[in-house]
């Protein structure tokens, strides 16, 4: 069985797999400089495969304490467990490719996430060489639709079996959006948009801070991409609210006037 050349299948989620009698393996950790190790895709199962770089067997050790998993083949050259095949109706219906150019939204957390026919999807995982892996974000229960967004930022496939309905995002002022059920949108419909341009000092400990209505705020969260930047209320560790969105520009697109205290400048 050794010196063979190695079998690998693609399943319906962009994951590789090498093939061997029927049994699947996932690749886990390098042995050496021009070896990898593969383990039994069964969590308790202690079988292994050890493969070149070029795709040769060297070593198998293989004691399966349970059957083959059993796949079928889709019309694209992909594989899903037949116990998914939903008797006979072609799974390759939940999977699309080439979807086009991938639509991104801010919530008003500043988080990013993936939009595609209504659902939203987080990126989960780490960046391969195939791209980036985004999940559904619907996790009670637990969504395993995915979509894998290639380095030009085009969506290469999405495996689409949601389970629930989309989640439903209204768009506020600044561009941002959030759920209509959550607190913090309710606050930021008491957005005030477009204050002109944001005025900073430096304190004597060398900080940057912004000046707006009598109060400071400092930089907080990451900046977006398109160049925008969030600060927040000075007093926010004694529970303040209060945020300011500032453009590339420097110029205040939104502030939300929740301020728990009085002024701090005077």
């Amino acid at each position: 069985m050794c010196c063979v050349p190695a079998k690998f299948i693609t399943t319906i989620r962009n994951t590789q797999l090498l093939l061997l009698d029927d049994y699947t393996f996932y690749k886990t950790v390098p042995i050496a400089r021009d070896s990898r190790r593969y383990s039994c895709t069964n969590k308790d199962c202690r079988s292994y495969v050890h493969v070149t770089n070029d795709n040769v067997i060297v070593t198998v050790c293989v004691k399966h304490n349970h059957p083959p998993t059993k796949f079928v083949k889709l019309e694209d050259g992909r594989y899903v467990k037949a116990e998914k095949y939903d008797d006979g109706l072609c799974c390759a219906s939940l999977t699309k490719t080439n979807l086009g150019q991938a639509q991104f939204i801010w919530t008003v957390r500043d988080t990013k996430l993936l939009l595609l026919d209504k659902y939203t999807f987080y990126k989960g995982g780490s960046v391969s060489k195939r791209g980036v892996r985004y999940v559904c974000t619907h996790n009670k229960p637990r969504c395993k639709s995915s979509v894998l967004v290639d380095k030009d930022g085009m969506i290469a496939s999405a495996y689409l079996n949601h389970t629930h309905p989309p989640p439903n995002y209204i768009q506020m002022g600044d561009g941002r959006y959030a759920k209509p059920d959550m607190r913090s949108c309710r606050r930021f419909t008491e957005y005030a948009t477009n204050l002109g341009k944001a005025t900073f000092i430096t304190t004597g400990r060398g900080t940057t801070k912004l000046v707006f209505d009598d109060n400071s705020f400092f930089k907080s969260g990451k900046e977006l991409i398109d160049g925008s930047r969030r600060y927040t209320c000075s007093k926010y560790p004694y529970g303040c609210k209060a945020v300011i969105h500032v453009d590339k520009d420097n110029i205040i697109v939104s502030y939300r006037d929740t301020h728990n205290h009085d002024q701090v400048i005077s």
